[in-house]
């Protein structure tokens, strides 16, 4: 019998295709952001604004997939498929998928893996922002001062939930379409 950490073909497919998908195009968002991260004083803050679309990945695979250990293996995936299509960082972006994975996993372990609603969704890709202290470690940021760390990481704080609102608005769309439904309640009663 299985038992809700089981992932079944179906779970193990859904998970390669959303980490695939959105790590390649991540690769892309990438430069974008890079660029914008360039640009002499608001640079930070702008691309910080837009990291919450490294977020998606944990939470939809939550999302559509409802079991414990999703929402980590979701962020973790999309970094092999950015390594391997040449992520501008390379493996250095597994320290901001790990950090990402922790905290998109640590909500729904909160919720004891009973509550999978936009709610906590938002929540999850709030505390994925604090990924961010992965990127100031890592780069030293810490030594340039506190304006140099402070307001991109509140930026991106800011706007973090939107990773979750498009994994629930993505997720429902998928359902939609009838190629993927959500994993039948379990009876009273049964293991």
């Amino acid at each position: 019998m299985r038992g809700k950490w089981t992932l079944s073909t179906k779970d193990i497919v859904t998970l390669v295709v959303i980490c695939m998908v959105l790590g390649v195009t991540g690769v892309y968002w990438s430069y974008i952001y890079f660029a914008l991260v360039n640009i002499p004083t608001w640079g930070g803050i702008v691309g910080s604004m837009i990291t919450w679309y490294f977020f998606i990945p944990g939470c939809l695979a939550a999302y559509l997939i409802r079991k414990p250990g999703a929402a980590f293996v979701g962020s973790i995936l999309p970094s092999f498929a950015g390594v391997l299509f040449g992520h501008p960082l390379g493996l250095a972006d597994f320290g901001w998928a790990i950090m990402s994975a922790v905290f998109c996993e640590a909500v729904f372990a909160l919720y004891r893996y009973k509550n999978w609603g936009l709610v906590p969704l938002l929540l999850s890709g709030e505390l994925q922002a604090f990924q961010y202290l992965w990127g100031v470690y890592y780069f030293g940021q810490f030594a340039m001062g506190i304006n140099a760390w402070l307001w991109p990481f509140l930026a991106g704080f800011l706007t973090a939930w939107v990773a979750g609102l498009l994994a629930y608005w993505i997720g429902n769309a998928i359902m939609r379409t009838g190629l993927y439904k959500f994993p039948e309640p379990a009876k009273p009663g049964s293991p």
